[in-house]
């Protein structure tokens, strides 16, 4: 047995013919396309940047800048959220750089954003305000963003209050202050990123930590490394709820033998989260995978196939899917384990049946194709 190699992907199974879902107990003629999905992408927007320094106080001899803490913030949020399985993130800036909020949008929409985070904190005349909230998209043009950025919102203000013990000051829309309208007459959003996002395709919510301008918001959460480093983990995990998102934990086999009788055992860790699973198999250098088994039962941890012939070297790989929130879904995949079966020697006077050699290679009738690579002035933030 040699381990080939480490291979994880999102798949996307495309189903001709019966419609059946990869998981299904029953073999089937017709095939199954295997394509690479892409991860959802997920974008983290600091904000301000440059000469655009946002808010700034100063308490007890230090000093706040919000464009820092903004960005020190997403970097922890992109920390955490890379720990989850099918997720590929993108910050619109990594250093200190001035952007434009049509800018911010666009790079979002130029990376395929499924979500754009605004990450900010707030500012007041009064320094007795503090707390936390989040922005979301109103129901104008697109209900369905709204809905989607509303969800968003909660799941990271829940996070933010339960996690860091910050001041719910809830979530929100704001509509546009001089009444502008969308193209189908409905009230416009009064964000810019929002409002851009929501016509580029997805949700834009804006998060407002705390308030620079609260000392005791300042002290709590925003006066040091790690306190930022915690906001930026409760940013993660509610969007890791809203998504359904689960952590890196992929299969693994323990062991693939050849038994006495001729038939192979497996034997795996299933890994952690998954709903269901299926074993493929394919002849070496065979590009396509037949179906061996399906397990409705994510705990399922051995089988022994029966069906393998003499004289064929084996690639098996196990695959368990997970089906998140929102379109999220992702599969995980063990290493390929190759698995020499030897020749049978034959006996004095008997010759090997080529017949039974052709229609040994076709006992599942299920085959699997790879396919592709591993998814105005209204409108400023403080």
């Amino acid at each position: 047995m040699q381990r080939i190699k480490k291979a994880w992907i999102l798949l996307a199974l495309l189903v001709f013919f019966t419609g059946i879902y990869p998981g299904d107990t029953a073999y089937a003629a017709a095939t199954v396309k295997v394509q690479a999905q892409n991860p959802v992408v997920i974008v983290l927007d600091p904000g301000h940047g440059g000469y655009d320094g946002g808010a700034c106080r100063i308490w007890g001899k230090k000093k706040y800048y919000e464009k820092n803490l903004n960005l020190s913030i997403a970097l922890a949020c992109k920390r955490e959220l890379e720990k989850y399985s099918g997720v590929k993130v993108y910050l619109t800036r990594t250093g200190d750089k001035y952007l434009s909020l049509d800018k911010r949008v666009s790079n979002a929409k130029q990376k395929k954003a499924d979500l754009l985070v605004c990450l900010h904190n707030n500012a007041a005349e009064s320094s007795r305000i503090r707390g936390a909230c989040v922005y979301y998209p109103n129901s104008g043009w697109d209900a369905e963003i709204g809905k989607d950025g509303k969800d968003l919102a909660r799941c990271i203000q829940n996070r933010l209050v339960k996690s860091c013990g910050i001041k719910n000051n809830g979530t929100m829309y704001r509509n546009s202050a001089n009444r502008s309208r969308y193209s189908d007459k409905s009230i416009a959003d009064y964000y810019q990123v929002i409002k851009g996002s929501k016509l580029a395709g997805f949700p834009a919510v804006i998060v407002e930590h705390a308030y620079v301008s609260n000392p005791e918001d300042c002290k709590q959460f925003l006066g040091s490394a790690d306190k930022l480093r915690k906001l930026g983990a409760a940013d993660a995990m509610g969007i890791a709820d809203y998504l359904g998102l689960v952590k890196n934990t992929d299969p693994e086999f323990t062991s693939v033998t050849l038994e006495e009788d001729g038939t192979v055992k497996l034997c795996w860790e299933p890994g952690l989260y998954y709903q269901k699973q299926i074993l493929y198999r394919r002849e070496s250098g065979q590009t396509g995978y037949t179906k061996v088994a399906a397990f409705e039962d994510p705990e399922v941890q051995e089988y022994v196939d029966t069906s393998a012939s003499p004289g064929i070297t084996y690639e098996y790989l196990l695959a368990s899917y997970y089906t998140g929130k929102h379109g999220f879904g992702y599969t995980g995949l063990t290493d390929i384990e190759e698995l020499v079966i030897p020749a049978q020697p034959t006996g004095e006077g008997e010759t090997e049946n080529p017949e039974n050699s052709d229609n040994s290679q076709n006992t599942q009738g299920e085959t699997v194709q790879e396919q592709g690579n591993q998814n105005s002035s209204e409108g400023n933030l403080t």
